[in-house]
């Protein structure tokens, strides 16, 4: 408790601050008898040390700028309680990959992952209810929310929200020829980051979502110069070493007998199971298109 500060003001049980280093950090849920309910203001403000955050069991107030700056934050976990936000309590949290729900029973592997995209990449702070997300009954509905979200978010352009930075002197050259293409360049990886996830979890997901999200993927995969796409490079960077990506990959028909051989040779050596699966996958298509072929012979 040496590392914490609470205090209980009117009736209220507030966390007030944290001074520790831990790398893994649960919080108490009571103190002197009291639930604690409240995390106070720039109460983990900067903070670095901590990667994983589990909150108080009775969690219903976060206040702002809480978490600010928490670019280590990787995976916070929260009751399944309605929780009110202040402002700019994720900010600068562009870690956090992963908000774990209490006694979640929405059946959806993919809830952790949705619920930390909803608040840090799509900036949505309304999708930020882990009662809903978290519940059975109700899981569906939020789903549904979030995917027009992100719909929304997949539909604005590239370059939308972009503030250039001029450094001394202004300098419209640069913001125009450096700034604005590492922008939209980063907009873009976010989608398609996104729409993996989406993808790879695709419960109630509806049929029309679905459509537009892999109509999207294959958009930014050309069928001859797919190795130089965006989607192949986040795949091969950040992805390659779990088959369910690639899996994703196939599903949307960003592999096709006309690109796979190109894809092969960028991969070389890299992961051999993943060039297997290529040439099985180019060997059934093949084999299908050549029984079609003969059927209308």
């Amino acid at each position: 408790m040496n590392d914490f500060k609470i205090e209980i003001s009117d009736g209220i049980t507030i966390f007030k601050e944290y001074t520790g280093n831990d790398y893994t950090l649960a919080l108490p849920d009571a103190y002197e008898g009291n639930a604690i309910t409240c995390i106070g203001a720039k109460s983990f403000l900067s903070c670095k040390s901590v990667v994983e955050l589990s909150l108080p069991a009775a969690t219903t107030t976060i206040e702002s700028w809480a978490f600010a700056h928490m670019r280590n934050l990787s995976r916070l976990t929260v009751p399944c309680n309605n929780i009110t936000l202040g402002k700019e309590v994720f900010l600068d949290c562009n870690s956090l990959t992963a908000i774990n729900i209490i006694d979640d029973t929405s059946e959806n592997p993919g809830t952790p992952f949705f619920l930390a995209d909803a608040v840090i990449r799509l900036q949505n702070l309304s999708l930020f209810s882990p009662k809903l997300a978290g519940s059975f009954s109700q899981h569906q509905e939020w789903m549904a929310q979030y995917d027009e979200s992100l719909y929304h978010f997949i539909c604005q352009p590239d370059d939308a929200g972009f503030q250039p930075v001029f450094y001394g002197w202004f300098n419209d050259e640069d913001a125009e020829l450096t700034q604005r293409p590492a922008y939209i360049k980063a907009r873009q990886e976010n989608k398609i980051e996104l729409l993996f996830t989406r993808l790879l979890y695709p419960k109630h997901l509806s049929d029309s979502h679905r459509a537009f999200f892999t109509e999207y993927i294959t958009s930014k995969m050309s069928a001859v110069d797919s190795v130089d796409s965006i989607v192949w490079h986040l795949y091969c960077t950040k992805h390659l070493d779990d088959l369910r990506y690639l899996d994703v990959l196939l599903q949307t028909g960003c592999c096709t007998p006309d690109n796979i051989p190109y894809l092969i040779q960028d991969l070389k050596d890299k992961n051999p199971e993943v060039t297997a699966k290529l040439l099985n996958y180019q060997m059934e298509h093949l084999n299908t298109q050549d029984s079609f072929d003969e059927f209308e012979l």
